[in-house]
């Protein structure tokens, strides 16, 4: 059940960066969304420009899932079995 919820949140999060690549390149902003191919530099760019590109609620969005998708992934290997003994 976590790794769908997990699974969701991903797809939403990619989803969320798209959107914020498309709007960086709508607003002339070719080199930022070059550099935003990578998530990392698209996020901290797409919080940069938020208001200027009437993006507040996409990000508001993304970082709400990026929240929710270290929590949910967290939870998940907590319950993952041990697999100390496998390794030796």
């Amino acid at each position: 059940m976590l790794l769908i919820i997990s699974l969701a949140i991903s797809i939403g999060s990619i989803v969320c960066w798209v959107l914020t690549l498309v709007k960086l390149f709508q607003a002339g902003k070719t080199l930022e969304g070059v550099l935003s191919i990578c998530p990392l530099i698209g996020f901290i760019l797409g919080w940069v420009r938020a208001k200027e590109l009437n993006h507040t609620k996409v990000m508001m969005i993304w970082s709400v899932l990026v929240v929710l998708s270290i929590l949910i992934n967290v939870m998940f290997a907590s319950t993952a079995p041990d697999l100390t003994p496998a390794v030796r």
